[in-house]
């Protein structure tokens, strides 16, 4: 563009001179010459500016180019459920702002793998106190002593969802409107239940990531609060002869999770009714 702008520029000039030339030159044969080399300076002067257009839409479609090609390299499969957990936990350590996941079945750090992802969301914490951690977790019996040992170490927000119903094979994660690690279990099992993931998608994305992020707040906006399901869980089964914190302790593994009475006091009014 700059060859443009000093032919420009320099057409402006031989124009301008020439049109003085018109009312004063000597003949009309200079005259002629003058107003034709101005004519020229302006045809290059165009041409010069179609060919730096051009070359700008070859540019962008280039990027364009490339910006796909980087997506599809990023575009990583993984089999077996401990990539999938491991998938997680590199993301969680690369998380700058925000985090958020739908699990159909949360383990406990009985399982070491969910242990090291635990261990990831603390270290993530203290090393980014604005960082935030939502989870959706599938209304179940089987998921609640993973989901309380959540809340008991971390400060990830953890709610309840009858998501097994409409997501039996399919769960993700995701961060920073970035990335998605999509985890797909091959066969549901049992109506209503899920199996655990055997295979994952990471997938580098703001389009599928901002996606995946507005079903997650759907489905948040209509989830229940993890304390809520706690108690009627408790309620359902208060009626049972010999029902009592222990038992409950028991249901929920404290022996492996460490969560204490004292936390579930603490949060569960039902549960601090209940004899020891």
């Amino acid at each position: 563009m700059r060859h443009a702008d000093t032919l420009l520029a320099l057409s402006t000039t031989v124009a301008t001179g020439g049109i003085l030339y018109i009312f004063w030159g000597e003949s009309v044969t200079d005259k002629a010459h003058l107003i034709l080399l101005a004519w020229v300076l302006i045809v290059e002067v165009y041409m010069l500016y179609r060919i730096s257009q051009e070359a700008r839409e070859r540019k962008r479609e280039s990027d364009e180019r490339a910006s796909l090609v980087d997506n599809l390299s990023s575009f990583r499969v993984s089999l077996g459920r401990a990539n999938y957990l491991s998938e997680i936990k590199s993301e969680i350590s690369e998380c700058q702002t925000w985090a958020a996941f739908v699990s159909a079945t949360m383990s406990t750090s009985q399982d070491p793998r969910q242990k090291r992802i635990i261990d990831a969301v603390v270290a993530r914490q203290n090393a980014v106190p604005a960082y935030t951690h939502r989870g959706l977790v599938s209304e179940s019996l089987s998921t609640l002593p993973g989901a309380i040992e959540l809340l008991f170490k971390t400060r990830v927000e953890v709610r309840f969802s009858k998501i097994a119903e409409i997501a039996t094979q399919i769960r993700f994660f995701i961060r920073d409107s970035s990335v998605s690690v999509i985890g797909i279990a091959s066969n549901s099992g049992v109506l209503g239940e899920a199996n655990k993931t055997d295979q994952s998608f990471t997938v580098r994305s703001s389009v599928l990531c901002n996606s995946l992020q507005v079903q997650f707040d759907e489905i948040w906006n209509q989830s229940r609060d993890p304390w809520d399901y706690f108690t009627e869980v408790i309620r359902e089964n208060s009626t049972d002869a010999g029902f009592n914190k222990a038992r409950v302790l028991a249901m929920i593994d404290s022996d492996t999770t460490g969560v204490t009475s004292e936390f579930l006091e603490q949060n569960c009014r039902a549960f601090q009714e209940l004899p020891d």
